[in-house]
């Protein structure tokens, strides 16, 4: 018996051509989700010198909880 292999080829885009498709359909994109502020280590306002700190005071009592 000779079996043929059939194979799938998916179309390749350019990154303008995907652009271009996200354009066209952004009124079927949903809205930001306001997750709230930052807490913890998604605080990276490193160029505040107080908000480091605050960063690293929190950073050091998580990891004290932790263990």
């Amino acid at each position: 018996m000779n079996k043929k292999k059939i194979i799938k080829v998916r179309p390749v885009y350019t990154l303008e051509e995907m652009v271009k498709k996200m354009k066209k359909s952004k009124s079927k994109q949903h809205s930001e989700i306001d997750w709230g502020p930052d807490v913890g280590e998604e605080i990276v306002e490193w160029d505040d010198k107080e908000a480091l700190e605050n960063n690293l005071k929190a950073h050091k009592s998580h990891k004290k909880k932790a263990n």
